[in-house]
């Protein structure tokens, strides 16, 4: 919708009146067509400054966005040490040597099966490190891996003892203790591949160079497409 611009002269609507640069000046000079005043076209500074409110609304995108993906990746991580600590629990071990004995006792079907969970849950948190390397770019890979371990270590510890509760056993010390020890470990794993592919998102991001040159060839485009669509009123 194109804004209001009123003739000073007759009040004669000029928005949709064409406004050539005038050869002098430069400004967008528009005739008006009812008593043939010539008024410069002024706008309003959200449409004369519009860079600034794109890169706020793209800042409050990518921020919401990035907030999204965080609690969706921790969320999965936190699912995943409670079902393989749950699953542990059943038979009364800890994840890994309750792993070892399924994988041990496991039918070659059993075995497809299990080596398919365990690959997409490698593939999830290596995506999820490569997601969270392209929307926190401006981090240090270091600071966001450090970062990441330590929002996985509150998420495991202050989750509920669900998992108790539900394998009824009392609640004590030592079996939260237990149920919490597995989770972290189970987390600890899921961190380091979430960690691998933050470095690995990392060593495939283009140059800043390069962001910065496609960054610049985009505000040419949307000025040259700005000044043609100014021209033609």
């Amino acid at each position: 919708m194109l804004a209001s611009q009123l003739c000073t002269s007759c009040g004669y609507e000029l928005c949709n009146a064409p406004a050539p640069p005038d050869p002098v000046y430069g400004l967008p000079v528009c005739t008006c067509p009812s008593c043939g005043v010539s008024i410069v076209r002024r706008k309003h500074r959200l449409r004369t400054h519009p860079v600034a409110f794109r890169r706020l609304d793209r800042a409050f995108n990518r921020m919401a966005l990035t907030i999204f993906v965080v609690l969706c990746v921790s969320g999965a991580a936190v699912l995943i040490s409670g079902l393989a600590t749950r699953q542990a629990e059943v038979h009364e071990r800890a994840p890994w040597p309750a792993l070892t004995h399924a994988v041990r006792n496991a039918d070659r079907s059993e075995l497809l099966s299990i080596g398919v969970l365990l690959t997409i849950i490698a593939l999830v948190q290596l995506l999820s490190g490569l997601v969270l390397s392209r929307l926190l770019w401006h981090w240090k890979m270091t600071h966001l891996a450090l970062a990441w371990g330590g929002l996985l270590l509150v998420c495991c510890t202050s989750v509920p003892t669900v998992l108790v509760r539900i394998d009824a056993i009392a609640f004590e010390f030592g079996p939260v203790l237990r149920v919490y020890g597995s989770m972290v470990q189970v987390a600890g794993v899921c961190w380091l591949l979430t960690a691998a592919g933050l470095f690995v998102g990392k060593a495939t991001m283009p140059s800043r160079d390069k962001i910065v040159a496609r960054r610049l060839r985009r505000s040419l485009k949307w000025a040259r497409k700005l000044q043609s669509r100014n021209r033609a009123g």
